[in-house]
């Protein structure tokens, strides 16, 4: 149980970091090209 809610809060701190970098991504290339 202990393990499971471990692997969890690691998949949930990953896909946060990798959500917010993609989101900083796209308005960094958004603002560099300027095509939206």
């Amino acid at each position: 149980m202990q393990r499971e809610m471990l692997c969890y809060w690691m998949l949930d701190h990953y896909v946060a970091k990798t959500m917010s970098i993609a989101i900083f991504l796209l308005l960094y290339l958004n603002e560099r090209i300027g095509c939206l």
